[in-house]
């Protein structure tokens, strides 16, 4: 035993003081893990469902007359999803929800997605829009430039005019593509 308390070794302190509060304590500590081993399990909601990978807009009605590529007879690519079209005065965005354009095309990287953006105006009850843009998978954005430009067939009246507008992405060689989304209304 040590001659005196500054003898004692901080470790020896410790675990005497834990003792001695084990000790008092006992009884209040036992009650408080009964009361513990009664309660259920927290129950914790569950993550909001991914948007869904389902065509917001049935392909089939996408009419191809502007941009100059014919994207029509794409086949659905399951390896990547998109959601959450937004427009706005300028332009657009978009979000991936599932996977990433390497599923619609191996040449995809970080500088050429090698794939075409493609929006379509709903104008008087018919879909008609095309390529706008070259898709870059680092950017969800895009701008009225090409479309307002009259790219290839494009004309800005068909943005003020539109009631809606849905957007899919496509490989460059035609053969696969995104879900088609979706955003109602018009330009604010």
């Amino acid at each position: 035993m040590p001659d005196s308390p500054e003898q004692l070794k901080p470790a020896t302190g410790c675990a005497v003081g834990m003792l001695i509060a084990a000790a008092l304590w006992a009884p209040a500590g036992c009650a408080l893990f009964d009361s513990l081993a009664s309660l259920e399990p927290p129950t914790v909601d569950p993550p909001a469902p991914e948007a869904s990978a389902a065509d917001q807009v049935d392909y089939s009605l996408l009419q191809w007359t502007c941009g100059g590529f014919a994207g029509g007879s794409a086949e659905r690519c399951n390896g990547v999803a998109i959601a959450d079209l937004q427009v706005s005065a300028s332009g657009m965005s978009y979000r991936y929800a599932a996977g990433d354009l390497t599923a619609l095309s191996p040449a995809n990287s970080h500088d050429n997605a090698d794939c075409i953006a493609a929006l379509f105006c709903r104008v008087a009850g018919v879909w008609q829009g095309g390529k706008m843009d070259w898709i870059s998978s680092d950017r969800l954005t895009r701008d009225w430039h090409n479309v307002r430009g009259e790219y290839k067939g494009w004309r800005g009246e068909m943005l003020d005019a539109a009631d809606a507008f849905a957007f899919v992405i496509v490989s460059a060689d035609g053969r696969r593509r995104t879900n088609v989304i979706l955003s109602e209304g018009g330009l604010p």
